[in-house]
């Protein structure tokens, strides 16, 4: 007959169930944040009109008062909400405001509003893909990043992940766009 060790037992589901909850609540976060990044890029005006709403109302913080935050009017942000103004089209100006005003760096906004593609980077004679090409190959024989593959994202810095993340977002967003299967399509 099997003896039975209650007290091993317990301590072996002591173990496992931290374990558990810790991969549990991971998980949970990691849903969460992508369900934050799906709604604000839901939002009438973008991802960049999305974050401004959403920081305004966590410092309880009117629209009004959000807009002198970022040295523009509501009627500003009005149109970049209904789509009169771009926000792929804003000025570094505004861009800067936004960026101190959300806590992050200026470039993290431009690409959030669509102000940075990849094109930005290349050549006036070379296309996206050429560019896309060549930094997959330069970071392939990079000796620190080479070795690293898409399962390897949890290596790199949460900023640069959440703005790859944004990016990814941003370009689905733009191919729907184009397709005809949002609205914007008809602007």
């Amino acid at each position: 007959m099997k003896e039975i060790n209650i007290a091993g037992q317990r301590e072996d589901a002591r173990r496992e169930v931290p374990t558990g909850r810790f991969e549990d609540a991971q998980q949970a976060s990691q849903k969460a944040r992508e369900a934050r990044v799906r709604r604000l890029y839901a939002v009438e005006g973008g991802p960049l009109v999305g974050l401004l709403i959403e920081e305004a109302s966590s410092r309880g913080q009117s629209l009004q008062e959000m807009a002198c935050s970022v040295d523009v009017t509501i009627g500003y942000i009005n149109q970049l909400r209904s789509g009169m103004r771009r926000p792929a089209d804003i000025s570094h100006a505004f861009a800067a405001a936004c960026a101190r005003y959300l806590r992050l760096p200026t470039i993290v906004v431009k690409v959030i509003a669509g102000n940075i593609r990849m094109s930005d980077f290349a050549f006036p004679d070379e296309t996206e893909d050429d560019v896309s090409d060549q930094v997959l190959m330069l970071v392939q024989e990079d000796r620190q990043t080479g070795p690293m593959r898409s399962s390897d994202a949890s290596k790199l810095p949460e900023m640069l992940r959440w703005l790859q993340r944004a990016t990814e977002i941003h370009i689905e967003n733009e191919f729907e766009a184009i397709r005809g299967h949002r609205d914007t399509a008809a602007r």
